[in-house]
């Protein structure tokens, strides 16, 4: 589904789900990645390539969110 909204011109997609999916879902947009362990309310980003293999680009808490908020 997100390849297809890619090749429809959709640059940018918010996923929100639950524990454990989450990080099964990142492991699987990822090859070769194990997958990360989320605290509750923890965001991630992910970038597709064309052929919609995914790079994991960073995780963060909701502590470290409002830290890098302040910065």
């Amino acid at each position: 589904y997100l390849q297809a909204l890619t090749n429809e011109g959709v640059a940018s997609v918010l996923v929100i789900s639950h524990l454990p999916l989450v990080g099964y879902l990142v492991a699987e947009l990822c090859p070769g990645e194990t997958p990360p362990m989320f605290t509750t309310s923890a965001i991630a980003s992910v970038t597709l390539d064309e052929s919609g293999n995914g790079t994991f680009n960073w995780q963060m808490s909701p502590c470290n969110l409002k830290m890098a908020k302040a910065i």
